[in-house]
Order: C-alpha cells, then sequence, then structure tokens
C-alpha cells in the first residue's frame, strides 16, 4: 500500500470517487449542497490540496468516459472478471488440445502443413491478445482504483507494474499542462476567400454558408489547432472567476445567465465618466452569439494592430487572449448546441458582418490600401474614416475595439480582454447541457468539459443547489 501512495493513486480514487458525485451532472439532474460544505471549501478543497488540477480533471473525465463509451467498469465486477477468466480459458483450452491433436495423431495427414500452421497462429494469437487485455485492464486507473483497495501479492504487483509505467510515462511525456484547442478565426476565413478564382463571380456568399452550415467544412479548410497552457493562462484567471462569482447572489447569478451581454462583461471594470459612451453600445448586444462575435472581432483588431510593440511584459495575456477568441468562435460555428440548446445559428448577425467586410476587402474602389493581411484590414478599421462605415452592428465592432485601444494600456487593455475571455468561457461551461459535454467527450473531449468540470468542483454550476443544513435531534 505504501508503493501505491508514492503513486499518486490519490488521484485515481479521488477523481473515481468525485465524477460519482458529478454524474448526475452530465445528464441534466440536479444535486443538493449544504451552505456550511460550500463555505467551507466544499470540493475546491480538494483541488487546492492536488498538485494539478488539469491532471484530476483528466483523470474524472477519463474514468466517465469508461462508463459512457466503454465496458471497463463492468470488467471490475465478480461477473466481468468471471468472463474474462472463462474468455482465457476457452482460448487456452482450444490452443492446448488444438497442440496435442496435431502432435499425437498418427494418422494419415488429413490436412496440409500450411493449414494447420495457419490454425496454430491464430489460436497463438487468441490466447496473447488475452492476455495483453488482461495486463492492459490491470496497468489502467480501474486496475490501480481495484489493486489499491485490497492488501495482497496480486495487488502489490500490480501497483510495481504501474510504478514503472509511470516512470517511463515521465521520461517520456512533456508539457503535461499544454491542451490542443481548436481556432476558427473569422477575419482569417474572409482572406482565404482571396485566393479562390470563382470569388469574384459571387461564390463567396455560398462558401460562408457552407463554413456556417456544414461542420465537416469548418473543421477541414477553417480550423487550426493552438496549444494553450492550463497553468499559466487559465487556472489563475478561474480561481479569480470563482472568488467573483462566490461573491454574488443567486438572483444576480440568474439574471445574467438570462440576459446575458457585453455590458455585463465589462460593468465592473469600467474606471471613469469617459466609459459610459460605449455602455450603449454593449447594451445591445444580446445573447451569447453576438456577444462572443462582436468580442471576437474587436480582440483580433487590438491583436494585430498590437502585434508589432515589443514594448510590454504582458505577453501571457495577450496571446491567451488571441487563443481563447478564436477557440470561443469554434465554439460558436460548429458547437452552437453547446451556447444555444436549440442549436439555432444566429445567421442574420454573421451575414451582415460578412457582407460589410467583404465590401471592404473585395470591393474597396475608394481606398488606395489594397487589402491582403488581417493587419492591414485592422488598421483600416480602426481608422477615422471608417467610423459609422456600414450597419449598427459593425460600427459597434469598430467602436469597441477603438475604445480599447484609446481608454487602456497595452498592459492594462490585454489583462482586461484576457479576464473578459475567461468569463465567457466559464459562462459557457456553466450553462452548457449537461448532454453535450457528453458529446465532446466522445469525440475526445474538450476546454469547455473540463472548465466546467473545474466549475463543479467551486459549486458554481446552475444545477447545484445549495439548501440550509438539516439538523438531526
Amino acid at each position: 500500500m505504501k508503493i501505491c501512495r508514492k503513486l499518486e493513486a490519490r488521484y485515481l480514487h479521488t477523481g473515481y470517487t468525485l465524477i460519482q458525485f458529478f454524474k448526475p451532472l452530465f445528464v441534466d439532474l440536479s444535486i443538493r449542497l449544504s451552505y456550511d460544505f460550500v463555505l467551507k471549501g466544499g470540493f475546491s478543497s480538494v483541488l487546492e490540496s492536488c498538485s494539478s488540477t488539469l491532471k484530476l480533471v483528466d483523470t474524472e473525465l477519463g474514468f466517465l468516459y469508461d462508463e459512457i463509451y466503454t465496458k471497463r467498469p463492468f470488467l471490475n465486477t465478480f461477473a466481468g472478471v468471471s468472463l474474462r477468466c472463462i474468455s482465457f480459458l476457452c482460448s487456452f483450452s482450444a490452443l492446448a488440445a488444438f497442440s496435442v491433436i496435431v502432435t499425437v495423431d498418427t494418422a494419415p495427414k488429413q490436412h496440409s502443413t500450411l493449414d494447420i500452421g495457419i490454425s496454430f497462429m491464430l489460436l497463438v494469437g487468441a490466447v496473447a491478445l488475452e492476455i495483453y487485455s488482461i495486463i492492459t485492464h490491470c496497468l489502467s486507473d480501474w486496475g490501480l482504483v481495484w489493486a489499491t483497495k485490497t492488501d495482497n501479492f496480486l495487488s502489490c504487483l500490480i501497483c510495481k507494474a504501474n510504478a514503472c509505467k509511470l516512470t517511463w510515462n515521465r521520461g517520456n511525456v512533456q508539457d503535461t499542462t499544454m491542451l490542443n484547442i481548436p481556432q476558427y478565426n473569422f477575419i482569417n476565413y474572409l482572406l482565404k476567400t482571396l485566393h479562390f478564382p470563382f470569388v469574384k463571380k459571387g461564390w463567396h456568399s455560398f462558401l460562408f454558408y457552407l463554413a456556417v452550415k456544414d461542420n465537416f467544412w469548418i473543421d477541414w479548410w477553417c480550423t487550426t489547432w493552438e496549444k494553450i497552457d492550463w497553468e499559466k493562462s487559465l487556472q489563475t484567471h478561474l480561481d479569480k472567476q470563482y472568488i467573483y462569482i462566490q461573491s454574488q447572489s443567486v438572483e444576480v447569478r440568474q439574471h445574467e445567465a438570462k440576459d446575458f451581454n457585453l455590458w455585463m462583461l465589462f460593468e465592473k471594470r469600467f474606471r471613469g465618466e469617459g466609459d459610459e459612451d460605449i455602455k450603449e453600445v454593449m447594451m445591445r448586444s444580446v445573447g451569447i452569439g453576438d456577444c462572443i462575435f462582436i468580442l471576437h472581432l474587436a480582440t483580433d483588431i487590438c491583436y494585430h494592430v498590437d502585434s508589432e510593440l515589443c514594448n510590454f511584459n504582458n505577453r501571457d495575456d495577450y496571446t491567451t487572449s488571441k487563443l481563447l477568441s478564436d477557440y470561443m468562435l469554434y465554439i460558436l460555428m460548429s458547437l452552437t448546441s453547446m451556447l444555444v440548446e436549440k442549436g439555432n445559428k444566429e445567421f442574420p448577425l454573421f451575414l451582415s458582418i460578412r457582407m460589410n467586410l467583404n465590401t471592404i476587402i473585395h470591393g474597396s474602389k475608394y481606398l488606395d490600401v489594397k487589402i491582403d493581411n488581417v493587419r492591414t484590414l485592422s488598421s483600416l478599421l480602426l481608422a477615422s474614416g471608417l467610423e459609422g462605415y456600414g450597419d449598427l452592428m459593425m460600427f459597434d465592432i469598430v467602436k469597441l475595439a477603438r475604445w480599447l485601444q484609446q481608454e487602456w494600456g497595452v498592459e492594462e487593455r490585454w489583462s482586461l480582454i484576457s479576464e473578459v475571455w475567461v468569463e465567457t468561457l466559464t459562462h459557457v461551461a456553466m450553462h452548457c447541457p449537461g448532454k453535450e459535454h457528453l458529446k465532446c467527450l466522445g469525440r475526445g473531449g474538450d476546454l469547455v468539459s473540463k472548465v466546467s468540470l473545474v466549475m463543479m468542483h467551486y459549486g458554481l454550476c446552475p444545477r447545484i443547489h445549495l439548501v440550509p443544513n438539516v439538523q438531526t435531534i
């Protein structure tokens, strides 16, 4: 048992226990927690006691994936072990019987040597696969959880084997805090259409429709993958977000969930009367879809305008803001049901902005500058000559980007934008239907699901209800 403690088996036991408690939340059921339990730290104290939050979350999601999509939980039961033994004994008995019959049989050969060799190889392969599956199961998380519950020779052998496996993994796996997240950039998509010869014939509308309507088109042509550091980029912001949301009342949380807009994201970060001019712009963006799309374009404009600046130290927030901006737009475009339960995509907003930007990129006869990169387009959008260009939504995006550029310093600006994006990410993670998390888990998992599980540890989930303690007499 001492060996198992050194192997940090507490991650497995803690993850296995907690995911059994949080499992109802992933099927949109509710659970109850007492006020005192949450005030004393609740499950968040478990995260603080662990050296790696991401490792614990990955362990829990691994157990959840196995329970939903594999048969490993059944193999840990007495019936599963019995069937495994019967399967192995049948394969081994067939091999032994075949070997004896072929060796002892003195009658004239009725089968060729080739047939006998092929049959023998197949039976040996079946036995080898059975042995391999048993070893794999014993060295899995489920096998270690079972082994650490007992204290016998077999459990100690499994623990020693896992010790060797973990030692080998530590020497071969790097950047355990790095996550691959998909990226979708709206302006890059528009600029990519410049390379298609039939765009000038008016086919760009059809291409955009495919990019919005067909997820395969998004994944194949418009999506890239980048790495984000959980510890440097997300963990600190998530801790701040936990403190802020915990200070809110239940009524305020319900109001923000129902009427989400940009004003709610920036309201607590306003500094003076000069910022009131932008309030009306932010109040017009109602709904999570509008907020993500407008904030994505404003972030992209500021990002490329500041790309050549080297005199600021807040590069982590600068990079994090860009990664989360493109990631959230990917969620909006490809996994819309995670944001809106009915899965309705807001085509009017997308089409309106696309028409305005396409007019600038493809048909800008009044501009002497050739637009062939994002930085040039971003500089033009911030120029005073384009103020009020296009419809009201386009004007709001330009005004928001200009407010971020003029009213905030470089380091303050990117600290603000990164905090806003993390708050948007946590809002989506907290209010996403549980069944959508399970779908993403079946595709290999997603950042939103990991953040959602962290919020569940903090007790910040709409399906977690706080109740007063029940005193027994």
